[in-house]
C-alpha cells in the first residue's frame, strides 16, 4: 500500500490500474470455480445467470486471460483459471475478514 495525499490506496500499474476487476467479477469466478456450473453459481451468489456469466466475461477480459473453459455439457477451469480461483478466494475471504473487523469496531 502506498501512502498518498487522499490516504492509503494499492499500488497500481500503468495498464492494470484502469483493469482492476471488481469483487462483484471475482465473487461469481470464485462461485463459478467452486460449483463449476453456472446455474448452481448463479443460484449461491443471488445473482441471475446472465449477469454471473456477464461478469465472469468480463472479469476475463479484463484480465485477458481464459478462466473458464465452456462446453455444451460442463464447465471447467482452465489452468490459470485454477490457479486464479486459489487468489480470487483469498481477495474474498480478506474482503470478509475487514467487514467482520469494522463490524467489530462500531
Amino acid at each position: 500500500m502506498a501512502q498518498g495525499k487522499q490516504g492509503i490506496r494499492p499500488k497500481q500499474s500503468g495498464k492494470s490500474a484502469a483493469k482492476q476487476p471488481s469483487l462483484s467479477q471475482l465473487r461469481a469466478f470464485a462461485a463459478v470455480a467452486e460449483h463449476l456450473h453456472f446455474r448452481d453459481a448463479a443460484a449461491a451468489i443471488g445473482m441471475s445467470q446472465p449477469a454471473l456469466s456477464g461478469a465472469v466475461s468480463t472479469l476475463e477480459e479484463a484480465l485477458g486471460v481464459q478462466l473458464i473453459e465452456r462446453t455444451t455439457r460442463k464447465v471447467l477451469l482452465s489452468p490459470a483459471g485454477e490457479r486464479l480461483a486459489v487468489r480470487a478466494a483469498t481477495v474474498l475471504e480478506a474482503v470478509a475478514a475487514l467487514m467482520e473487523e469494522a463490524e467489530a469496531a462500531r
